[in-house]
């Protein structure tokens, strides 16, 4: 769902600050941006919960004191992208680049999701290089070389290093 203009305002009245010197509260700001004042608790903290809205409102606290005038002007999703650019500066390697496409909340899910699947080897890395079979060739040739299941020659090895 895209954000709608109600929501951006809601967005820009949640950064005022009420008489009180305070943030002004879920409600408050849903009034500001033009919701029903019955509903506007509520209205609020629906709001407070959505993805998209957060987004928004974390790229205007990350533009500081002039975040909220800088994006009035802009249109809609010019603001959203406004803000995914100048994130997309302090990026330095492709890994990061990844992780902040599959972790932005504003990306299609499938375009996620690929960002997701090309960052995966590289955060994990692969589950084995060699099959099942080798794997037991590997670890039965680990544990005869070691204790009393060594062979004659690796027991006079071990003895002559410790």
């Amino acid at each position: 769902m895209a954000l709608t203009e109600q929501m951006k305002k809601f967005a820009h009245a949640k950064l005022k600050t009420g008489e009180d010197g305070r943030q002004v509260s879920n409600k408050q700001a849903a009034i500001l941006a033009g919701y029903s004042e019955k509903s506007a608790g509520a209205k609020g903290s629906q709001l407070m919960q959505n993805p998209e809205v957060k987004a928004y409102l974390d790229s205007l606290l990350k533009q500081g004191g002039e975040g909220a005038e800088a994006f009035e002007s802009m249109p809609l999703g010019e603001a959203a992208i406004q803000a995914d650019a100048k994130e997309m500066e302090s990026v330095t390697n492709s890994l990061e680049f990844l992780r902040s496409i599959y972790k932005n909340p504003r990306l299609e899910r499938k375009v996620r999701i690929e960002a997701a699947k090309a960052a995966l080897p590289y955060e994990f890395g692969k589950v084995g290089e060699m099959g099942i079979k080798d794997g037991r060739d590997a670890a039965a040739g680990e544990v005869a070389k070691k204790g009393k299941f060594a062979t004659a020659d690796e027991q006079r090895k071990q003895q002559r290093v410790s």
